[in-house]
């Protein structure tokens, strides 16, 4: 087989060896490095802990400070809000801007974020399609439909020149008397919350839109408000058991889907050693 090889190709003369040289052999078993593990070692300490950053920023338009987050500061990202938002061109030309700034720093490109839940919580132009609220995703109880309410979501954002979204809700509406979350939860049960809330992050994801899960450990409940900077947990009733981080499937998903990150509750548990046991987990 090899002589018919080299007698059709007539590029290789039959005292030349046909075996690589060991220096090959060599070359060809040394592993690729990871380019992105390469960029982050060539990166100083300053701009690794900018890069862990996202940050808001005033008004609608590019600013100084928001440059200098980028030059200076080596941010990771930006959230957008209500006030940064005045319409789809306005909203595409400032993604636009901050983009551009960012590449001319040589930088990884930025994080370019929202809290698009749906529903009651949106920041997005009133030009895009508007999902309802997560109790009404879940009464439909359409994995599917869950699906492509998530890809609705993220084609709109990507749209627009964003590539991450602080949604799906994962907590669990395990207290009627619960201000925060509400409408806002899939379900009261932490299997249905996990079915339809699996569908619609794996929609954001199709459309190229990084799910950040939230609330972990869970708001599903609290009894107060906003208001108050963290809010009081009820105890769950048996904590050695998954559902309970009670109050959120999130934990869960993580070990099933590897999500990446995760968006953590201003909450806290009364009495734990006196004081409060902040819950600020992170991936």
């Amino acid at each position: 087989m090899r002589q018919l090889l080299l007698t059709i190709t007539g590029c290789i003369s039959s005292n030349q060896q046909s075996e690589p040289s060991a220096e090959k052999e060599r070359e060809t078993e040394r592993p690729t490095k990871d380019p992105v593990q390469e960029r982050i070692e060539r990166m100083t300490q300053d701009e690794k802990i900018g890069q862990m950053m996202i940050v808001g920023l005033d008004g609608s338009e590019i600013s100084e400070t928001a440059k200098a987050m980028i030059g200076t500061y080596h941010v990771g990202g930006f959230i957008f809000y209500k006030d940064n938002i005045k319409d789809s061109r306005q909203l595409i030309e400032l993604t636009n801007s901050l983009k551009a700034a960012n590449a001319a720093t040589g930088a990884p490109p930025l994080w370019l974020s929202v809290d698009e839940e749906g529903g009651r919580v949106t920041r997005m132009p009133p030009e895009l399609v508007k999902v309802p609220a997560a109790e009404k995703i879940g009464k439909a109880d359409n994995p599917e439909l869950a699906q492509n309410i998530g890809q609705t979501l993220g084609k709109g954002l990507t749209a627009l020149g964003m590539n991450m979204n602080f949604a799906p809700v994962l907590d669990v509406n395990s207290n009627p008397n619960n201000p925060v979350i509400g409408d806002r939860s899939y379900d009261s049960r932490p299997e249905r919350v996990a079915a339809i809330g699996i569908q619609v992050m794996k929609g954001l994801q199709k459309s190229q839109v990084i799910p950040v899960v939230k609330h972990f450990p869970g708001h599903g409940d609290t009894t107060v408000d906003y208001a108050n900077h963290f809010l009081p947990l009820q105890k769950c009733r048996n904590p050695l058991s998954h559902k309970a981080f009670c109050h959120s499937t999130t934990s869960l998903f993580s070990l099933r889907l590897r999500i990446t990150l995760i968006f953590s509750a201003k909450i806290y548990e009364p009495g734990a050693n006196g004081l409060y046991a902040e819950k600020d987990i992170r991936t």
